[in-house]
């Protein structure tokens, strides 16, 4: 099969004061374009229960996750496969060789600098139906720097059923990264946890960041950040910065 992306975006209003957010290529003028657009595709092919896909996609994986919270999504050049032969694990491995930014259409352009190439797998095992575990290695390059990275990221999600339409579920997400020119490695982990009850949900959450340095990401997608307190404003993944939710 064949997978195909057309994205366009348009400038209604802007001004020179109002640029800058992450929406709309800006030229050397200081004024954003009046319009940008990419396209591309993906072929893809299926035997049993594992697809192989090569092209431009967009991904969603705690090691390669491209971001849509502007006006055009991110995209991914490269080749994944996804297999779920054996009941209740998915495993995924692939090497993807450019990432655009948002406010671009370059694929050369992602967030933090230009992608080189990025090889990744894991995968996740529903042990029960209750308990599901996930577990994912990177290995990032950077074009031009020394600013090459390995990740590591591990996920523990437990969701106990309570009858009469509730639960409590408890989430554990961790990454570990080693950075080799600087030489210098990060731990950032949270735990969450939600009762739910009906249509609502009450979370509770906590998160701690710890290393020689924040937690890097954006090379590896805008949106490769799984942790719990990862919102809408903030990432709150600064050099040893701790954090509480409550929601």
């Amino acid at each position: 099969g064949v997978d195909a992306i057309g994205l366009l975006g348009v400038k209604l209003d802007t001004g020179r004061d109002r640029n800058g957010n992450g929406l709309f290529p800006v030229g050397s003028d200081g004024r954003a374009a009046d319009d940008y657009s990419e396209a591309g595709a993906a072929i893809k092919l299926r035997t049993s229960n594992t697809v192989l896909k090569y092209g431009t996609q967009f991904v969603a994986l705690p090691i390669l996750s491209t971001d849509d919270a502007r006006l055009l999504p991110e995209t991914a050049e490269g080749t994944i496969i996804t297999s779920s032969e054996i009941e209740g694990l998915e495993l995924n491995g692939g090497y993807f060789t450019a990432l655009n930014a948002m406010a671009s259409t370059d694929h050369d352009s992602s967030n933090g600098g230009a992608l080189e190439s990025i090889a990744f797998a894991g995968g996740t095992y529903a042990i029960s139906d209750a308990l599901s575990a996930s577990l994912y290695y990177s290995d990032v390059k950077v074009i031009e720097t020394e600013d090459d990275f390995e990740k590591f990221y591990g996920n523990l999600n437990y969701n106990m059923e309570l009858g009469a339409d509730q639960s409590l579920a408890f989430d554990f997400n961790i990454y570990k990264t080693d950075v080799d020119a600087a030489d210098s490695d990060n731990v950032i982990w949270s735990l969450a946890s939600t009762y739910s009850f009906g249509a609502h949900g009450l979370t509770v959450a906590y998160q701690q960041n710890s290393g020689d340095d924040g937690y890097r990401y954006g090379l590896d997608g805008g949106g490769t950040i799984w942790v719990a307190n990862s919102v809408q404003y903030s990432d709150f993944q600064g050099e040893d910065e701790k954090s509480w939710q409550a929601r």
